[in-house]
């Protein structure tokens, strides 16, 4: 939701279709909770919370429900108590030696719990980079599963200050990665092995008579691929692993 919603305000149908709806995505706005009786916002089950915005009131992820902070990137604010059971997802990049992340803020207290899913974009990660996934002056528990990106080994302090760190980026083999393209239903997926952190996706669009180019430009992937769909309307398009 882009505006102020006040669940305690909302018509019965209006409640309804929020509880059923399959994902809740707030885009920039405000999803209002305290003036319900319990004054919270519980995620559905099989529901996924998400977007930048923020939610007042205190929330509850349980077990199987889902939260996916930011809109790949960005701050999920809450103002309350947050306690997180289900699936957290997040993502975390790094491009031209900017790092950036999913975010959940909590004004009040954080528990952790269930499961953590984090994905890496981009490339160069380094030792030490450092990743601010939650922020809250209060953090409690763990998460019962942590799965973190296999580009490097981390410290994970998100049950300490909210963070994963860098504590060694995965060596490269010394023989360069093979892109590998595997084609299907009007899209094709490339990919490399998660080893090589260090390489990155490029490609270019040309008509047929120009072919192949110098107007390459990068190509975001998460984990080392992507799928695209496949455009007749394009002349030629090429792709390759720049490192």
């Amino acid at each position: 939701y882009g505006d102020h919603r006040d669940l305690h305000s909302f018509p019965t149908r209006r409640s309804s279709d929020l509880a059923s709806a399959a994902n809740i995505t707030l885009a920039g706005g405000v999803l209002n909770a305290s003036a319900r009786t319990d004054g919270a916002l519980t995620v559905g089950a099989n529901q996924t919370l998400g977007g930048v915005g923020m939610v007042i009131g205190n929330l509850n992820v349980p077990t199987n429900a889902f939260i996916s902070p930011g809109n790949a990137i960005g701050v999920l604010t809450n103002v309350g108590n947050v306690i997180l059971a289900g699936t957290t997802i997040m993502t975390i990049t790094k491009t031209n030696g900017v790092t950036s992340y999913s975010q959940l803020g909590v004004s009040g207290g954080l528990k952790l719990g269930g499961n953590l899913n984090v994905t890496f974009a981009g490339s160069g990660l380094t030792n030490g980079d450092k990743f601010q996934l939650f922020s809250s002056a209060i953090i409690s528990s763990n998460f019962t599963t942590v799965n973190l990106p296999a580009v490097a080994t981390w410290t994970d302090n998100t049950s300490v200050d909210g963070s994963i760190v860098v504590a060694s980026v995965v060596t490269e083999p010394t023989n360069p990665p093979s892109l590998t393209a595997v084609a299907g239903s009007g899209a094709i997926t490339l990919s490399w092995p998660l080893t090589y952190s260090s390489y990155l996706l490029q490609s270019q669009t040309n008509t047929l008579i120009v072919g192949l180019s110098t107007n390459w430009a990068t190509v975001p992937t998460t984990n080392n691929s992507i799928t695209l769909p496949i455009n007749p309307a394009n002349g030629s398009v090429f792709y390759r692993l720049k490192h």
